[in-house]
């Protein structure tokens, strides 16, 4: 199963649906994580910038733009989401072993389940269960 499979996999186990609402929140976790790596420079300009993306992530789950989300241009939000993957990974080979590191978080997102199952909060955002590890991604870095 390759890489793009192995999320959609995950995501219908989830049962999380097309919606307007899941494309709210998929555009909302991009942001999130996007100001993951944002922190993770220690500089104020980065922190500002990371900070606004989280608080605009946290409106989008909220459903605070969802009438926006519903009329926004489909083609061009899927050309996004291709080219943020894709330079995702892009960064991720840049600081390391890539294809390892994607495996170690499939791993640890698998883990959110229980038998199978996940429970989701009240946003439809997949809850950490008490199987739940943080990936160890430290061993897939390139040396600086």
């Amino acid at each position: 199963m390759n890489q793009i499979e192995q999320v959609t996999t995950w995501i219908d186990a989830a049962q999380q649906k097309p919606s307007v609402r899941n494309v709210a929140n998929y555009l909302a976790y991009t942001m999130s994580e996007l100001g993951e790596c944002l922190h993770a420079v220690d500089d104020i300009a980065f922190g500002m910038l990371a900070n606004r993306l989280e608080s605009f992530s946290e409106s989008l789950r909220n459903g605070t733009y969802n009438d926006e989300i519903a009329l926004a241009n489909r083609t061009e939000l899927l050309d996004g989401a291709i080219d943020t993957a894709w330079c995702a990974i892009g960064l991720a080979h840049m600081l390391g072993d890539a294809q390892g590191a994607f495996a170690e978080v499939a791993a640890s997102n698998h883990s959110k389940f229980e038998n199978g199952v996940c429970e989701l909060d009240a946003t439809g955002k997949v809850v950490k269960g008490p199987s739940y590890f943080k990936p160890d991604l430290a061993k897939f870095l390139r040396p600086a």
